[in-house]
C-alpha cells in the first residue's frame, strides 16, 4: 500500500516526469507524507472522483501517478480568518503511472493498493518512454557534475 495525496483538480495532477511542489497542510496529508517518507519516499497522486463525491462517496479516479519525494521544507498555512497552522512544501517528481486498484483506508490518511501500468507506457509509447529515461539519465549526470549525486535519484524500474 502507498499513501495517497488526493488531488481535487485533475488539471493539477502530477504526471510522470513532471516536477511539482505540493503544499500539504491538513492532518491527513501530513500523515500521508510521514507514511510515505517512512516507506522510501514514495506517494501516490490521484484525482478525486467528483461524481462519487456528489453521491457522498469517497472514490479516486482509476489512474494516478507514483511520486518520489525530492525535498520538503516547513511552511505556514494561513486561513482566510488569519489563523495559521504548520504545513510542508514538498517537491516531488512523477515517477510512473499506476492504476488505483483499491482504497485500503481513508482515515487518518488515504492508503491505496496500486497496480503498475508502466508497461503500458513503454508498450504504447516506446519513443516517449525512451525520452523520459534519457532525461532522467541526464539529470543524474548533471547532479553528479554539480556535486549533489544521489539527491533526488529516481529508479524508473522500481
Amino acid at each position: 500500500y502507498l499513501a495517497c495525496i488526493p488531488q481535487f483538480n485533475l488539471e493539477n495532477l502530477t504526471l510522470p516526469g513532471q516536477v511539482q511542489t505540493l503544499h500539504l497542510y491538513d492532518r491527513p496529508l501530513l500523515g500521508a507524507l510521514a507514511f510515505g517518507m517512512a516507506k522510501g519516499g514514495f506517494l501516490v497522486h490521484a484525482a478525486l472522483d467528483h461524481e462519487a463525491a456528489a453521491r457522498r462517496e469517497f472514490r479516486l479516479h482509476k489512474y494516478g501517478t507514483v511520486l518520489k519525494i525530492l525535498s520538503q521544507k516547513p511552511s505556514k498555512q494561513t486561513s482566510k480568518y488569519g489563523d495559521s497552522s504548520v504545513s510542508r512544501l514538498v517537491t516531488v517528481v512523477g515517477v510512473r503511472p499506476i492504476r488505483v486498484a483499491s482504497i485500503f483506508q481513508t482515515d487518518p490518511f488515504v492508503l491505496a493498493a496500486v497496480e503498475d501500468t508502466s508497461h503500458t507506457l513503454t508498450s504504447d509509447c516506446p519513443a516517449r518512454a525512451s525520452r523520459v529515461r534519457e532525461v532522467f539519465a541526464e539529470c543524474a549526470r548533471l547532479r553528479s557534475e554539480i556535486g549533489v549525486e544521489g539527491v533526488g535519484d529516481v529508479d524508473l524500474d522500481n
